[in-house]
């Protein structure tokens, strides 16, 4: 169970680092901002189906 929580608490601080980067490169840079806020979204999305489809049952 233990290293569980610790994988998840990893996970969703990847996803806090993420967003808060991409916010700025949003913001400061020339990129496009739309993509550049919902990045993190969509990378976890298709992470998140990963893990769903290899849980053990």
């Amino acid at each position: 169970m233990g290293m569980n929580l610790a994988i998840g608490l990893v996970i969703a601080m990847t996803y806090v680092f993420l967003d808060k980067v991409f916010g700025t490169i949003a913001e400061k840079s020339t990129f496009n901002p739309w993509f550049a806020v919902w990045f993190p979204n969509i990378f976890f999305a298709i992470v998140a189906i990963f893990l769903l489809r290899n849980a053990r049952r």
